[in-house]
């Protein structure tokens, strides 16, 4: 895991370097993800995203996650492409409203389950001098249909995120 962290800041301070100071384009780890699997019984996992903001108030990106115990046959994969609203802007910080579309793919007992998933999270970005930011989000997901094998019901789940990242 450190070796994981220590390779995404050093991909973040060089990039930021090649971009420029536009600050346009944001990637981040989601460190909840890494308890949310231990808890669920999915193991630990990994969150990394990307947003690019396209002005001031709107952003569009893609995030990921996986989770796996890699003892057992049990993994699961999710991949969501979403957009942000910043609708105000604070001298401590940019509340916003993300809303996505994604797909889960649940690995269990030598099967696959696919599913269709809509998360919708309220959330506040802390972007400090250097670039980092702090972005901690509540909000839910709905296990909106599953195909291609009876994987979850049609639920609504509280989701979490907690991220650290830089803007570039």
């Amino acid at each position: 895991m450190k070796k994981i962290f220590f390779t995404f800041v050093l991909t973040c301070l060089i990039l930021s370097n090649v971009f420029g100071q536009d600050r346009k384009h944001n990637v981040y780890l989601n460190l909840y993800a890494l308890f949310y699997g231990i808890f669920t019984g999915n193991g630990p996992g990994i969150g990394i995203g990307y947003d690019y903001n396209i002005n001031q108030d709107f952003a569009v990106g893609a995030y990921g996650q996986f989770y796996s115990f890699f003892n057992d046959n049990n993994t699961t994969f999710d991949l969501i492409v979403n957009g942000k609203y910043y609708p105000i802007k604070t001298e401590i910080g940019n509340p916003y409203i993300n809303a996505g579309l994604g797909i889960r793919r649940n690995h269990k007992d030598g099967e696959n389950f696919y599913g269709l998933i809509v998360p919708v999270y309220f959330g506040w970005k802390y972007i400090f001098q250097n670039g980092l930011f702090l972005d901690p989000a509540l909000g839910v997901r709905y296990n909106a249909a599953s195909f291609m094998g009876a994987y979850e019901n049609h639920s609504f789940i509280t989701a979490v995120r907690a991220s650290i990242g830089w803007v570039f």
